[in-house]
């Protein structure tokens, strides 16, 4: 059952990565411009995705809820968490630079190092334990 709702909410990320990430790209395809605020918006959801993301498939993987309870949580965790949350952010956006910057070094190290993975389990040694007590106090 964990394997399913992984799988789903893989492919629901995949879709929403898609329409984030799409416009951009197919203008960037076309020579067009895009507006500021549109950018702003972008990178807006390329800082909250991963936070949301992490939060999902920890609750997935850890307890036996629903993915659109694990999701509803996750956005909820978001704001909750506070220092958490800006944390979490900070490690992606912060991978998110090196990539853009170093791509030819980062991009054959992400895939053959796992640093995908690393990353994943750094931001989960930031929140989890928080998460673990709101859960425990929430039953």
């Amino acid at each position: 059952q964990n394997f399913a709702q992984g799988v789903c909410f893989g492919i629901l990320l995949a879709l929403v990565c898609t329409v984030l990430y799409g416009p951009i790209l197919a203008g960037q395809m076309l020579g067009k411009e895009s507006s500021f605020g549109f950018v702003c918006l972008i990178l807006l959801g390329t800082v909250l995705l991963p936070v949301f993301a992490d939060y999902t498939f920890y609750q997935i993987s850890r307890w036996k809820i629903g993915l659109f309870s694990a999701a509803r949580n996750s956005v909820l965790l978001m704001f909750q968490m506070g220092w958490r949350s800006i944390a979490v952010c900070v490690i992606w956006l912060g991978y998110y630079i090196l990539v853009a910057l170093y791509p030819f070094v980062l991009v054959p190290l992400s895939l053959f190092c796992g640093m995908m993975p690393v990353l994943n389990m750094t931001t989960q040694a930031l929140f989890a334990p928080k998460i673990d007590l709101l859960m425990e106090n929430s039953s």
